[in-house]
């Protein structure tokens, strides 16, 4: 079931969703040489579970003035919803590595992660040379984001 919440995001990746194979949970963010993580709180991530095969849905922030987590995420849903939404470390480096064109090169491509039980926010910016800037956070929805810069959002289809 894709996500239908116009005019905030529309869906890029069509009706079809894309495959993530079975994770089990051994690959983690920030191994990689050509990562680089602007987070110091990052390694402390500790819910790098196994899930089975899923798929995601690639969808792209529509440029509105003023938007930000509150417009985007409360129309997703509560708490509970959101986190259904999300991916384990091993699925985003899985996208990452099968999906590398659905990366938006100069800005951040956002996915949810859950860990502890709260909701936080790993964003991957990707540039020419295909060297991953990470960045961690955790989730916060009163966070407000320039109206310049455009987002890519990837979430597992429910």
């Amino acid at each position: 079931m894709s996500i239908s919440i116009s005019p905030y995001l529309h869906l890029l990746s069509g009706a079809e969703a894309l495959p993530i194979p079975a994770c089990d949970g051994t690959i983690r963010i920030g191994v990689n040489s050509n990562q680089f993580i602007f987070s110091p709180d990052f390694y402390c991530i500790e819910n790098n579970v196994a899930k089975p095969v899923g798929c995601v849905q690639v969808y792209d922030e529509t440029l509105i003035p003023d938007t930000n987590y509150v417009r985007i995420f409360e129309l997703l849903g509560g708490l509970e919803q959101l986190k259904k939404l999300t991916l384990t470390q091993h699925q985003i480096m899985a996208f990452r590595t099968n999906y590398p064109e659905w990366l938006i090169l100069g800005a951040g491509t956002w996915f949810l992660l859950e860990e502890r039980n709260k909701l936080s926010i790993v964003q991957i910016y990707t540039n020419i040379n295909s060297v991953d800037i990470i960045v961690y956070k955790e989730f916060n929805l009163d966070e407000e984001w320039s109206p310049k810069s455009k987002r890519r959002f990837v979430f597992t289809v429910l």
